[in-house]
């Protein structure tokens, strides 16, 4: 359980990588000084911002703020060599900082520049720390004023891919329930909202060095440490959806992607049906984990041979084990989705919910707002 440490440093560092940002930095730093304060003292919070590679004066900007926040924020500015320069290294420049400010007992986070966390996003990551997490993924919302501006072929598009997504991971909260990350949860794996403790920080070794996605990296590298990761709906932030992006290879670019016409869906997404299987396959190699699956039986399922299923059975962990096995099943193999076949996914997604639940919508879904195309919750409304 996650209890703050109270000797040296800052029991809680929020890392900002920022470029060019010095009209929407204030922005950020605003809404994180109205966060309520309710299980925290601002004399634990350190904020850092990261300037790369920046020509408008953002760093400045940030100190001129200083005096007036409620937190302790350290600015430095950095420049980035070719090659480092993109989003990945951004933000591992800035949580490496970070991390350096944080205590060996407290948790570092990630959020964006150019976004704006809701007022009880830093409460919520704490309460998710509180329960047992070792990591907390946050749920990010598109801000409403940029998506109305968006060209409307790629509102559909962003709509439909949301949708679909939440659709699949309602699926898996059915198919493969985890204790430590319960429903309701979300799909999200951004840097805007990412948290983790201090000593599972340690243990993964940073941030992994990647161009871009990085924010999914040290998701898969908290998982394949064996340890817990919660996708936590109350932890949400608004970013931009602007399509004059600042770091190569963020969100922007995806963006621009799908206004030029990309033929295939976002890679973590994947058709119903194949998903299914996936979760089911999981969801078994699970039970051969606990002792309760035979691994001749995996091996029937997933056309793998025994000594495959012996060696991910005895993998250190879970996850290391079943990525192997994704590996060598040739049912597994990732398939991409092409973008127009997302109409057809939905309504076969929520043909396998509604009989997994006994038809329509399950009691969870109808409190919260089911999700689907064209459904309330898919963009949502200014706070």
């Amino acid at each position: 359980m996650f209890c703050p440490d109270t000797r040296s440093g800052a029991a809680i560092a929020i890392a900002i990588p920022a470029r060019d940002e010095a009209e929407r930095l204030p922005r950020c730093l605003t809404a994180l000084a109205d966060q309520k304060a309710r299980s925290f003292s601002w004399s634990d919070v350190t904020v850092v911002v990261v300037a790369n590679n920046c020509t408008d004066g953002t760093s400045q900007v940030a100190r001129m703020m200083a005096a007036g926040l409620p937190y302790r924020l350290l600015v430095d500015d950095v420049q980035l060599q070719e090659g480092h320069a993109n989003a990945g290294g951004a933000r591992a420049a800035a949580m490496d900082a970070a991390a350096l400010a944080t205590r060996s007992g407290g948790i570092l986070l990630s959020t964006d520049a150019d976004g704006a966390a809701r007022p009880n996003w830093l409460c919520a990551n704490l309460a998710a720390f509180r329960a047992g997490a070792d990591a907390v993924a946050g749920a990010i919302d598109l801000d409403p004023v940029e998506f109305v501006a968006l060209p409307p072929g790629l509102r559909t598009c962003l709509r439909r891919e949301i949708s679909y997504g939440r659709l699949l991971d309602r699926l898996a909260a059915l198919v493969d329930p985890e204790p430590h990350d319960p429903w309701p949860r979300h799909h999200w794996h951004s840097g805007a909202s990412v948290a983790i403790t201090a000593q599972a920080w340690k243990r993964i070794g940073g941030l992994p060095r990647v161009a871009t996605g990085e924010d999914r990296a040290l998701c898969a590298a908290v998982q394949r440490a064996g340890l817990t990761l919660r996708h936590e709906p109350e932890a949400r932030v608004t970013v931009s959806c602007r399509l004059d992006g600042r770091a190569h290879g963020g969100m922007a670019q995806t963006m621009n992607d799908r206004l030029a016409g990309a033929a295939i869906a976002d890679p973590a997404l994947e058709p119903a049906r194949h998903a299914l299987l996936r979760l089911q396959g999981r969801r078994r190699f699970r039970g051969l984990r606990e002792g309760v699956i035979a691994a001749g039986d995996i091996a029937a399922t997933l056309r793998v041979n025994a000594s495959a299923v012996r060696r991910a059975q005895s993998a250190p962990t879970f996850q290391i084990g079943w990525d192997a096995l994704q590996a060598a099943s040739p049912l597994l193999r990732r398939r991409p989705l092409p973008m127009g076949d997302l109409p057809q996914e939905i309504h076969a997604a929520r043909s396998i919910i509604a009989s997994l639940t006994g038809g329509g919508r399950d009691r969870a879904d109808r409190a919260r707002g089911a999700p689907g195309e064209g459904a309330r919750p898919l963009v949502p409304t200014p706070s």
